[in-house]
């Protein structure tokens, strides 16, 4: 089962290492503050996928959206939406 919830200060550097791992490689970004607006999927304890929110008015809008590459079609699709 897929968990979402909102992400942490202490996700941040798991969330730098998935996006790192999955091909967002920019050197010396700095991950342990975060803020509050990533959302996290999680599998089994084990982050899977984020998303970045922009909560604004009246335009939001979502960055960043990384998940695993060797997660099936199936399970993409189910973190991506």
């Amino acid at each position: 089962m897929i968990n979402l919830r909102l992400g942490q200060k202490e996700d941040g550097n798991a969330i730098g290492r998935l996006m790192w791992n999955e091909g967002f490689k920019i050197k010396g970004l700095i991950w342990d503050n975060i803020d509050r607006g990533w959302i996290i999927a999680e599998r089994d304890g084990h982050i899977i996928g984020v998303i970045y929110v922009h909560i604004g008015n009246p335009i939001g809008r979502l960055e960043m959206l990384t998940v695993m590459k060797k997660l099936t079609h199936t399970t993409k699709a189910r973190v991506s939406s």
